[in-house]
């Protein structure tokens, strides 16, 4: 466990001024998985921004690049939200307070 703590605390340091200018703590705590999915984009806003044609109803002329596209960017963005947890967390449990 201590090999992909140290693994993580070593990645958290090299992106923080990357993707966090100052290293602060940003993420948001999600209390479950359907909260979190619930501040995901939804996928026709996805769609419609990388200018793919989806309907409501009946999209099998899409292909499959187009269809990657948009579930790409969403599981992208969860990915993205659940490494920012993992690493607040990590955060507070090697910074306990007091």
């Amino acid at each position: 466990m201590r090999c992909i703590k140290m693994g993580m605390k070593r990645m958290k340091y090299a992106t923080a001024g990357h993707h966090n200018p100052g290293g602060m703590n940003m993420a948001k705590k999600y209390r479950s998985m359907q909260e979190l999915d619930a501040s995901l984009p939804d996928k026709h806003e996805v769609a419609e921004e990388l200018g793919i044609p989806l309907d409501q109803g009946h999209n099998e002329d899409l292909t499959t690049r187009e269809v990657g596209k948009i579930g790409g960017k969403i599981g992208g963005q969860k990915v993205k939200k659940l490494i920012e947890m993992a690493e607040a967390e990590m955060s507070d449990t090697d910074n306990p307070p007091g």
